[in-house]
């Protein structure tokens, strides 16, 4: 049987690695999470020994990890939000059908996530479930392209996993529809840029090798160590100086611009506004982007920096 039904669920854990049945089902257009189990060898010397011997190996659970690949869907997205930042995401009331969700980077501890992805066997088309808990976003992209949709990437890391939990029935939300590459903007210093492509990429610092000597192989939650890992990138037209002279400045205001990134859903959800998704970055870095002649094509930047 092929893909076509594979399935996607997660849900918010109370308490990181307590699993919970998934209760928010996603699109997705690729999965890599892998369950992971390690192998112990000795190292132990024996007389007239010349292979390893079978029984000098011990498994050891390790998680799971792994990617979710998906196109950003104009309802269901805010549940991504405090696992991509951390902190706590502000709700507002509805307007237009619309709910405005403002996140921004925060503490990562205690959120937690269990994940069920849905394989089926070949030729049965029964469906065998894999489920992970004590889930974290240990990295994670927003980006798009010309003739293209808004992608979200992420990389998950899991304390335990199972083959046997029951599958969980996928229902995903009504009328929902993805943001196009057509009704996206992005600007840099408050003036619209034409861009081919565009990107954000997140590192969180989680430190994910966890284990403890405590009479089990349980992962303790992934704390953050080390600062985020921001960075960002863009192509455009060699149209002027502005951007190349923010990558050559050599003061520290010229160096850097604040570029916010508007994607417009296709259709309204009800009342007068499209859905949109904003992500700001007040104070972005050039580094590099310096255009260079490799043929006969018109030049562009690609611009990128933390």
């Amino acid at each position: 049987m092929t893909a076509l039904l594979s399935q996607v669920g997660l849900a918010k854990e109370t308490a990181y690695g307590t699993a919970v049945t998934p209760s928010r089902f996603f699109e997705f257009t690729s999965e890599g999470l892998k369950p992971a189990v390690a192998r112990l060898e000795s190292k132990g010397i024996r007389a007239g020994a010349r292979a390893f011997r079978n029984d000098r190996s011990q498994p050891v659970p390790k998680g799971a990890a792994g990617s979710l690949e998906f196109e950003v869907p104009t309802k269901g997205f805010a549940f991504w939000l405090e696992h991509l930042l951390g902190g706590t995401v502000t709700t507002s009331a509805v307007v237009d059908a619309n709910y405005t969700h403002t996140a921004q980077i925060g503490s990562l501890y205690g959120k937690g996530l269990t994940a069920q992805v849905g394989r089926p066997f070949n030729p049965s088309e029964t469906v065998q479930p894999f489920t992970m808990s004590g889930g974290k976003v240990t990295s994670w992209s927003l980006s798009i392209e010309r003739d293209g949709f808004l992608m979200c990437s992420v990389e998950l890391d899991f304390g335990t996993h199972t083959t046997a939990t029951a599958l969980a029935t996928a229902t995903y939300p009504s009328g929902f529809l993805q943001f196009p590459w057509s009704s996206a903007g992005i600007s840099i210093g408050g003036v619209g840029v034409c861009v081919t492509k565009f990107e954000i990429k997140v590192d969180n610092g989680l430190q994910t090798d966890n284990y403890m000597i405590c009479n089990n192989t349980t992962k303790h939650e992934p704390v953050e160590a080390g600062l985020r890992k921001i960075e960002w990138s863009a192509e455009c037209e060699f149209a002027d100086m502005t951007q190349a002279n923010r990558v050559l400045s050599t003061t520290r205001a010229g160096m850097l611009a604040p570029i916010v990134a508007t994607f417009l859903g296709p259709e309204i959800h009800g009342g007068a506004t499209l859905p949109q998704l904003v992500a700001t970055l007040p104070a972005a870095r050039f580094d590099d982007g310096l255009p260079e002649v490799k043929g006969t094509d018109p030049l562009m930047l690609s611009l990128s920096g933390i």
